[in-house]
């Protein structure tokens, strides 16, 4: 029988509740001030089991900072060999964030004793506190895909880049091949930008020869094979299905595998069908799609917008001449183009396009037509919209007058805007009258906001003084956020009276 004093059991109370708090998820970072404890045991079992802290390129805590700068390559090295996933992770971080030329060799590393963990982040926006699962060498691939994927670097970097990046892809796609665990969306990626490295091929080949013998399918790895275009993988292709095969046709659009495509005619209107279709670019695939299109048409489901609008995407990532007729007769009938064919039909010849794009203008209807294709999510409309009336203006002044009464009538948001800015620039006074129409009828902030900017920046005093008395008519106090200040600023820089009382 063991007798403890008071002050020997109060002590051992204290400290296992200090043991709590400090191994509690979270607890040890808020003791630290949100640092992640760079010393630790190796292996430490309860770093294991504890939520690691996300460390941001451009924010770093001190301790990861201070790790980063400070710590040798060789140390760094060391430590990303430890059985801790923590210390595994931060280390490699700290190597990709300087550019470690065999950062590879530490992804492998990484991936061969990978295990789960909890990441820590927060919202650089509103400062939430989240956590997902994810591993250490997931986490270390998407660092270094970042940091070049989405800035300007030199020639000498961007080379570099490209050689880290296919020797990551090569790692991960080997060993994925080999049993060992990848995040899907790491593998993914890496299928995506393998570019045919002759590296990776084995790796890629026996991976979907695994997928094929399974029945499971897989686009990005299917899409990755194909870009080989070796005639000896077109046997394996044709054992895919669906999506993959549609994938692998795409990047290998081979004689042998187009009858494969021919049961999906008239039951697909998915984009990776019509780009498996496009890919083969010849007289027969234009009447083909030509025949789908009509199709659509006739047996609209309610997603015809939307088929369509990938059907256009994929006529225009596929283009070839013999496309022409039906990418024209989209925009004149669909009002869908998309930027590289305004750029491709101006270039070939700006008067024909001029007569092109005004058919396809005057088609816009009060309903609201996009040529957004929905495939397009960065697509900068207004500049779109201004490639569109450019050349009309610039060859046919007539024309061009009929199109702006008809877009100042049905033009809205960023179309409008365009039309707005091309009358600005040019100082089209003759346009004041169809804008102070539509100013009467307008509601919507934006739209009232860039009509009256044009009014005032084209009209003279009696153009101003009706465009004041119009907003005095609309609800413009009740807009929210900034505009009522917007528009009181607006009309105040041509000496008018505010809005506001």
């Amino acid at each position: 029988m063991v007798i403890y004093s008071y002050s020997t059991l109060t002590m051992t109370i204290v400290r296992l509740f200090l043991l709590g708090i400090l191994f509690l998820p979270g607890g040890r970072a808020k003791a630290q001030k949100q640092e992640p404890p760079y010393r630790m045991r190796r292996g430490g079992i309860p770093q294991v089991k504890r939520i690691l802290i996300y460390e941001t390129v451009e924010k770093p805590s001190p301790g990861f900072a201070n790790l980063r700068a400070n710590v040798s390559t060789e140390k760094l090295l060391r430590l990303a060999q430890q059985s801790n996933p923590a210390m595994r992770l931060y280390a490699a971080l700290a190597l990709a964030d300087r550019k470690y030329p065999k950062l590879y060799e530490v992804f492998g590393e990484i991936i061969r004793s990978d295990q789960r963990v909890t990441l820590q982040l927060t919202h650089p926006d509103n400062g939430r506190v989240f956590t997902r699962k994810t591993y250490p060498s997931s986490e270390l691939y998407d660092r270094f895909y970042y940091s070049g994927r989405y800035q300007k670097l030199t020639a000498q970097d961007s080379a570099s880049y490209t050689f880290q990046l296919l020797k990551l892809d090569s790692v991960a796609l080997t060993l994925a091949s080999q049993g060992y665990p990848i995040d899907w969306r790491t593998e993914e990626t890496a299928c995506y930008t393998n570019n045919a490295y002759p590296g990776s091929y084995a790796a890629i080949r026996k991976l979907c020869l695994d997928l094929v013998e399974t029945k499971y399918g897989s686009a990005p790895l299917a899409h990755a094979l194909a870009s080989y275009r070796e005639k000896a993988d077109v046997p394996l292709i044709a054992r895919f299905e669906q999506w993959s095969l549609w994938a692998a046709v795409t990047q290998f659009p081979d004689p042998a595998l187009w009858p494969l495509l021919q049961p999906y005619v008239g039951k697909e209107s998915d984009y990776r069908f019509y780009a498996a279709v496009a890919s083969y670019q010849n007289q027969a695939v234009a009447h083909l799609l030509d025949s789908i299109y009509r199709h659509r048409l006739y047996y609209d489901d309610g997603a015809g917008r939307r088929t369509l609008s990938e059907l256009a995407q994929a006529l225009s990532n596929h283009y070839h001449p013999v496309f022409d007729s039906l990418i024209v007769q989209l925009w004149w009938q669909q009002q869908l183009i998309t930027p590289a064919e305004v750029t491709l039909f101006t270039k070939r010849d700006e008067k024909k396009a001029a007569a092109i794009f005004t058919r396809g203008l005057l088609g816009f209807s009060p309903t609201g037509n996009s040529f957004l294709v929905s495939y397009e999510s960065g697509l900068n409309t207004e500049r779109l919209m201004s490639n569109l009336l450019l050349p009309i203006l610039q060859h046919d002044s007539l024309t061009f007058r009929a199109v702006t009464f008809h877009g100042l009538s049905v033009f809205g948001d960023k179309d409008l805007a365009a039309l707005c800015g091309i009358i600005r620039q040019h100082h089209l006074t003759w346009a004041a009258s169809a804008l102070l129409t539509r100013l009467s009828a307008e509601e919507r902030a934006f739209d009232l906001f860039t009509i009256s900017e044009t009014l005032l920046s084209i009209g003279n005093a009696d153009v101003h003084r009706r465009t004041r008395e119009l907003l005095l008519k609309k609800p413009v106090q009740e807009f929210i956020g900034k505009w009522p200040v917007s528009f009181d600023k607006l009309l105040k820089s041509y000496n008018l009276t505010p809005l506001s009382p």
